[in-house]
């Protein structure tokens, strides 16, 4: 990297040196400034530069939303419960929970037995959904949670209670009336 550097300070104006020669080496990162004073006026020939990329890491958040759904969905459900556990989301009311109280939110709204045991999954996710308030943003947790799996069904809505046990209506039978009593004739041997 230093011989690069030294080279380059060689092309500075004044210097008699026209074109640099450096087909078959990458030139650092950091060299890319200098490269671009000295390039109007003179040739610089090089294969590329180091380190010209960058690195992306997979989306925490995301990783996270799947996990939670895989702890707290149960293995074997029936189709008409398949999507219970999403259902809280619809739950959550607040837009912002202190970290301080985030254990006790989450855990009072998910009543997962295997979430409720893994303390650190539950600091890990606090601290991914947490912005520059300090606070846990649950709204942005809900809304990416909905937006990731948007087969999520709302909760049923409460409906009027209905008595326990409401009489039935009895049918009445062909042929037959009420309080009318018929005999048979029995034949005489």
């Amino acid at each position: 990297m230093l011989h690069v550097m030294e080279n380059l300070k060689v092309m500075k104006p004044g210097r008699k040196l026209k074109v640099l020669d450096l087909t078959d080496k990458y030139i650092p990162k950091q060299c890319q400034e200098i490269v671009e004073q000295i390039s109007p006026k003179r040739n610089i020939i090089f294969r590329g530069y180091l380190c010209d990329y960058s690195i992306k890491g997979p989306n925490m958040k995301l990783l996270f939303i799947n996990r939670l759904k895989a702890m707290c969905e149960p293995k074997k459900t029936k189709p008409k419960n398949k999507d219970k556990f999403g259902s809280f989301f619809y739950a959550m009311e607040e837009d912002y929970v202190r970290q301080r109280d985030w254990y006790n939110f989450i855990t009072e709204l998910c009543q997962c037995p295997r979430l409720t045991r893994d303390k650190e999954f539950i600091k890990g996710l606090a601290k991914q959904f947490t912005d520059e308030t300090k606070k846990v943003n649950v709204a942005a947790l809900r809304d990416m949670y909905l937006e990731t799996f948007p087969e999520t069904k709302k909760p049923p809505s409460p409906k009027e209670e209905l008595p326990l046990s409401v009489p039935k209506k009895k049918k009445k039978k062909e042929g037959k009336e009420k309080g009318k009593v018929t005999m048979k004739k029995v034949k005489k041997p």
